[in-house]
Formats: structure tokens, sequence, C-alpha cells
């Protein structure tokens, strides 16, 4: 992942720009640091993956009690999930910085990449 973090770093972040290598750092295998702002690295199924277990997580902790047990059986999940989806707000979700997920494309996979 290291070196997909350092092409989308000189690409995107540092405007097409070398970077050195000991300009980034790599905390988690998932997380790197340069020029003092963290960013996490991810390939697009793993985060859909992921995004979607936070949101799943979300409605069973602060949807689903907040609505009176008689009439949860009501509720669609999958249709507020979708819901969340359509109106663009999924990646709040996983990013809450500034809701901005970036999707950079390296040698043909697609990756998403966030500041935390």
């Amino acid at each position: 992942m290291y070196e997909i973090m350092k092409k989308y770093m000189e690409e995107v972040v540092n405007n097409s720009n070398p970077i050195e290598e000991d300009e980034i750092i790599e905390v988690e295998s998932d997380l790197y640091e340069y020029d003092g702002q963290y960013y996490r690295i991810m390939e697009s199924e793993e985060y859909d993956r992921c995004v979607y277990d936070l949101i799943d997580d979300y409605i069973d902790d602060c949807v689903l009690p907040k609505i009176p047990e008689i009439y949860r059986g009501y509720f669609d999940s999958e249709a507020y999930i979708r819901y969340i989806y359509l109106s663009g707000e999924q990646d709040l979700f996983i990013n809450s910085y500034d809701g901005y997920v970036d999707e950079y494309k390296y040698r043909g996979q697609f990756f998403r990449i966030w500041i935390e």
C-alpha cells in the first residue's frame, strides 16, 4: 500500500511534485502520515464492506432504539441504507473529518483514500 499512497500523494496532494521516501510515514498497514495529516487507504471493495457495516451498526445503535419496539418490525434497514447511498452521505460514516473520500485508480484497481 505504501507505493500506492506515495503515488497518490505525489499526484493529488503534492500537485505532481516528487516526495522523498522519508516524508510519508507508515503508521499502520492502511494509515499513513504526510505533512502532519493522517491518510487512510482501502481497496474499494473493502471500503464498501466497511461503510455498509458502519451504517448497519448505526442503525442498530442509534436508529432502532428511538423506534418503539412494537414498530421496529416495520423498519426497513436495507431501504434506509439505500437511501444513505443515494443521498451520497455514506462517506460521512467512515470519514468524520470532512466527509470527503477520494477514489484513486492505481494499475487498474480502485482505492479509497481519506484524511483521518
